[in-house]
């Protein structure tokens, strides 16, 4: 008893208690308290920094998974889409570059007189149209593409926003494709019998710089199909961009756009198609007046347009008759019965 200070009922002092750290002063010459991983204060009990209130394993909130390069674990299903959908992605691309070589190399060829035989220029007009607009639309696409891909986290196919860079090349686009296709002949040989041999000629010089043997209106249909070949590989790009992936409002849009081009190009060439029948002209001898030449051709023309429309018509009329003819007794029948 004589080491401790005695009480007044004399027994020895109790221990003294030890608080929390977190009620204790820190002890500056004391080695740092470990840190908790992901805080930045060496307080595990501190209320001044937001990190102590975030666990370390979970991301920060508004986290968007599909601008992260790895980004969650994904289920295997997911996996599937986001490499069918890298896959039309780098189809989308190829696609667009491979019809801007091919008509590069067709306008080339045209305008530079690669061809062995002579061609008037309204010939010449009407056999490019506005293909060297067309090429310049394409390349503006192809950058829109190649950018999309850029942005893309580790330039990902399936991350990239394809859609929200196409959407501001759509409009000239649909003002190339509408042109295209209303002034677009199907029929140019027939209707321009003298542009035969350029067409055959012009054919063998295409098939010595790119090695492909299709002729010359084949490869003039091409413009013409175009616009439905973007709307299909873009229905197929819809189809692999869930609702969760920041393109897929886009790819929508981008859809309608193109839809849009497509009705209006199909009006366009109905509406231009009816006044392009017409039959072979029949050349007049060298000593007939070309007023009258022209007034035939004319003339020709129009009595061909409705001399087809009037056997058109005359068609669907017996068609009618017969149709009506057939389902007499079967009228006469349901109206007893009712």
């Amino acid at each position: 008893m004589d080491g401790y200070k005695k009480t007044i009922n004399g027994a020895p002092p109790l221990p003294k208690r030890i608080y929390p750290a977190k009620h204790m002063s820190p002890n500056l010459s004391a080695p740092p308290l470990p840190r908790k991983a992901g805080s930045n204060s060496q307080y595990p009990g501190s209320k001044n920094h937001e990190d102590d209130k975030i666990p370390p394993d979970l991301p920060p909130k508004n986290f968007n998974y599909h601008l992260s390069p790895s980004g969650p674990p994904k289920k295997p299903q997911e996996e599937v889409t986001d490499t069918q959908r890298a896959n039309v992605v780098a189809e989308l691309i190829e696609n667009e570059k491979r019809f801007k070589t091919h008509m590069t190399c067709i306008n080339n060829v045209l305008t530079k007189g690669l061809v062995p035989v002579p061609i008037a220029p309204e010939d010449l007009q009407a056999v490019l149209l506005n293909i060297s607009d067309y090429i310049n639309v394409s390349a503006e696409m192809i950058k829109a593409y190649e950018r999309a891909v850029d942005e893309a986290p580790n330039r990902n196919l399936a991350l990239a926003c394809v859609g929200k860079h196409l959407l501001p090349t759509i409009p000239a686009f649909h003002k190339e494709i509408v042109a295209y296709i209303k002034d677009y002949d199907p029929k140019i040989i027939q209707h321009r019998p003298h542009l035969a041999e350029f067409f055959d000629k012009a054919a063998a010089v295409l098939q010595k710089e790119d090695g492909s043997a299709a002729v010359l209106t084949d490869r003039l249909l091409t413009p013409f199909q175009r616009p439905f070949n973007v709307l299909n590989i873009l229905g197929r790009l819809k189809k692999y961009t869930p609702e969760t992936h920041p393109d897929c409002v886009s790819v929508k849009c981008a859809i309608n756009g193109v839809r849009a081009a497509c009705d209006d190009a199909e009006r366009a060439k109905k509406e231009d198609n009816e006044y392009s029948i017409r039959e072979d002209v029949i050349v007049q001898p060298d000593n007939t007046n070309t007023q009258k030449s022209t007034d035939f051709t004319i003339e020709n023309t129009r009595l061909t347009y409705y001399r087809k429309k009037g056997a058109a018509l005359s068609t669907l009329i017996d068609d009618l008759s017969k149709w009506i003819e057939s389902r007499r007794e079967a009228l006469k029948v349901s109206i007893l019965l009712r």
